[in-house]
């Protein structure tokens, strides 16, 4: 499946149409949980956009 990838701002990104934003401390956060391809898929989005490294903040 493929997964589509937008970016709204520089501080938004739409993954397959579900948000994530950065908050006030810089780190990227999922409004809706992605799959794991998903996630992948926005990392490399991200990195290959010098858009600074990512801090995944869910807790185990």
């Amino acid at each position: 499946m493929a997964i589509h990838i937008q970016q709204t701002k520089d501080n938004e990104v739409l993954v397959n149409n579900k948000l994530v934003q950065k908050d006030m401390n810089d780190n990227w956060v999922e409004k809706i949980e992605l799959t794991t391809n998903e996630r992948k898929a926005f990392y490399n989005h991200i990195n290959a956009n010098n858009l600074k490294d990512v801090t995944d903040n869910k807790k185990p």
